[in-house]
């Protein structure tokens, strides 16, 4: 596996992680949740994402529209839209007293109303910092690794 950066230490052991992933020729940025299995050897969990690298600039966009100092909990960004009416998207919750990031996937129900999945993470407002920078060291990355390929292409 490539470079993974924690970004969130969680009860029992469980992490937010944050790495680049390659799936089928593309390449993902992946913020997905880790724990402990028996052995103690860490292991991803399906509560996550997995975002496009050409879709990062959108997340980092969206993260600064909503604002990580206070946080409007009544705003959802949606930062990539996938197939059959599936969304992934930031929006700010509460959950006893504290302010959470939500990087989530929604779908579009059988009345077609929008609704969270749980395929995401929640992360703590104060650990929004910790999740930029790591993606800003992952991703440049990305990019200098597609500007060598385009330059041996052109010897």
């Amino acid at each position: 596996m490539e470079e993974r950066i924690t970004v969130h230490e969680k009860a029992r052991g469980e992490t937010i992680n944050v790495y680049i992933g390659e799936y089928r020729g593309t390449k993902y940025l992946h913020i997905r949740e880790w724990y402990l299995d028996k052995d103690q050897e860490e292991k991803p969990t399906k509560k996550g994402v997995a975002l496009p690298v050409e879709k990062c600039e959108a997340l980092k966009d969206a993260i600064a529209q909503i604002g990580p100092s206070d946080g409007s909990l009544d705003e959802r960004v949606t930062v990539h839209e996938k197939a059959r009416g599936e969304s992934i998207n930031v929006y700010v919750g509460e959950y006893r007293g504290t302010r959470y990031l939500h990087i989530r996937e929604w779908y579009l129900d059988k009345d077609q109303e929008e609704k969270p999945t749980k395929k995401g993470v929640a992360i703590p407002m104060e650990k929004v910092d910790a999740l930029t920078d790591a993606i800003d060291q992952l991703v440049p990355t990305e990019k200098a690794e597609k500007a060598e390929k385009s330059e041996k292409k052109k010897k």
